[in-house]
């Protein structure tokens, strides 16, 4: 994350999830006065990103393009490492568990995108994660370089770098009610307005309320379940040499698994436990999604685990919902001072720091963002973790 020229900008940030702090970071270090204000406190544990992990990995399966630009994304978070001087991001690899003809074909998609790849051949799979079961014939698609973010850290570490900078303020408990992109303003629920140069709308699942009849497209309101356990200690020699593993075929296909570790818990969920909903409701996992996110756990790990508790999560995020994924976009008449991101398709948080830059005005769009889709828009494939 290069520093910049100092503009001087008033710089006004709604939502204080990872992409919208980590976007105040990159204004600070261009020299701008950033106001960062949030419904709730800073962080938010309300908030889609706030969690104890997400994945960040290259491959795009079927889209070289895309792979070629998101094989950046390790190092951008490296660099974000760097500078807040803590640990953010396991290098555990990510697995991808599917035929093996599609495993061989998405390799070449790596190689040739300059991503390294390893193609684990069914035998060599199943020896390898002799504790985890796979289906049939499957094979398995490694990418070592990729790996596992540390979420909540991110943004606890990121506000805590915000907090000791001169420029930024953060103002939690500061609840949005309406946006006037043509003058960069904001009124607060009490009444009063604040206004900036640039004004960055990145208020996750709320969005789409206070953007109603902004947004150059519909969006999808997605509620996720999500179960956490908590692994014996007798357990922590197989988890600490597992990667993310992520299943495209058998009984278990849509579903994934994050292993535990750096004080995190093993986390499965499915894209069966996700469905589209009318509005932000309870947080409270229905018995039968709880019921499949139990049957999923007990259908990967192979021979059973010792008992531990479990406990589940509700996310909701927005999704493009002609796409299924992200959207970026300026509103307004162009120019515009403003910019949203009003959608994160689910997988959001890894391209985090380029979303940063592109709205901070350091690069290019982030990588799988197609911004000629639609005029001021730009967009990439939901992915589900």
């Amino acid at each position: 994350m290069p520093a910049a020229t100092p503009t001087g900008r008033r710089v006004l940030i709604v939502g204080a999830g990872v992409v919208g702090l980590l976007t105040a970071l990159e204004c600070a270090r261009r020299g701008d006065e950033v106001t960062v204000l949030d419904q709730g406190p800073i962080p938010n544990p309300a908030a889609a990103s706030f969690d104890q992990h997400r994945v960040v990995r290259a491959l795009h399966l079927g889209d070289p393009a895309a792979t070629r630009a998101a094989a950046v994304l390790p190092g951008r978070w490296a660099e974000l490492q760097g500078l807040l001087a803590t640990p953010i991001y396991r290098r555990v690899g990510v697995l991808v568990v599917q035929s093996v003809t599609e495993a061989t074909d998405n390799l070449r998609l790596m190689r040739a995108a300059g991503v390294e790849g390893e193609l684990l051949e069914p035998r060599q799979l199943r020896q390898r994660l002799a504790h985890l079961t796979f289906p049939g014939q499957a094979a398995g698609l490694l990418e070592p370089g990729a790996g596992v973010l540390l979420a909540r850290r991110v943004l606890t570490e990121t506000a805590r770098w915000l907090r000791q900078h001169d420029g930024v303020r953060l103002l939690p408990y500061h609840r949005v009610v309406e946006v006037d992109p043509a003058a960069a303003a904001v009124t607060l629920a009490g009444g009063s307005t604040l206004a900036g140069d640039l004004l960055f709308v990145a208020a996750g699942a709320w969005s789409r309320s206070l953007l109603a009849g902004l947004l150059p497209a519909p969006v999808t309101l997605y509620r996720q379940s999500m179960l956490y356990r908590r692994p014996d200690p007798a357990e922590s020699t197989a988890w600490n040499s597992t990667p993310v593993v992520m299943f495209r075929t058998g009984p278990q296909a849509g579903g994934w698994l994050l292993p535990p570790g750096a004080d995190t818990d093993l986390k499965v969920s499915t894209q069966a436990v996700c469905r589209p909903v009318e509005r932000i409701g309870s947080r409270r996992t229905p018995p039968s999604r709880r019921r499949a996110l139990s049957h999923l756990l007990s259908s990967i790990v192979a021979g059973g685990m010792a008992p531990a508790p479990a406990r589940t999560r509700e996310c909701y995020y927005l999704a493009d919902q002609a796409t299924g994924g992200a959207l970026l976009a300026r509103l307004g008449p162009s120019p515009s001072p403003t910019w949203a991101y009003a959608a994160c398709g689910g997988g959001g948080f890894k391209t985090a720091p380029l979303i940063a830059e592109k709205v901070a005005g350091l690069r290019a769009p982030p990588p799988g963002l197609d911004t000629s889709r639609r005029r001021g828009t730009a967009h990439h494939r939901k992915e589900a973790v």
